[in-house]
């Protein structure tokens, strides 16, 4: 049986969609309300964004612009995104950044 809207593990996984495309698509290093939001205007968009990208290519974009903020220094980058060094190391190689 497939998970329906009104199952818990639909609304979970619905919350969790959410908050990964608010931590993609904010360039500030703290989430509120307004990252919430997902209007498709151009005002509520972060500079360099391109409603087209997929999700690889918006990782790519936020992890090329923390890790360019913070002097290319693993160890603040991987605090900055809220992720293991190890994690970051990883998507640096699959993303050809490092």
């Amino acid at each position: 049986m497939g998970l329906l809207p009104e199952t818990s593990g639909y609304r979970l996984l619905s919350r969790q969609v959410n908050l990964e495309r608010g931590l993609l698509l904010t360039d500030r290093s703290t989430l509120d309300a307004s990252d919430f939001l997902f209007d498709a205007t151009a005002q509520n968009r972060p500079a360099g964004y391109d409603p087209n990208w997929t999700m690889e290519e918006m990782e790519r974009s936020h992890i090329e612009r923390a890790y360019s903020d913070e002097g290319r220094n693993v160890e603040k980058t991987a605090k900055r995104l809220g992720i293991a060094k190890s994690t970051l190391y990883q998507k640096l190689k699959a993303l050809n950044l490092s």
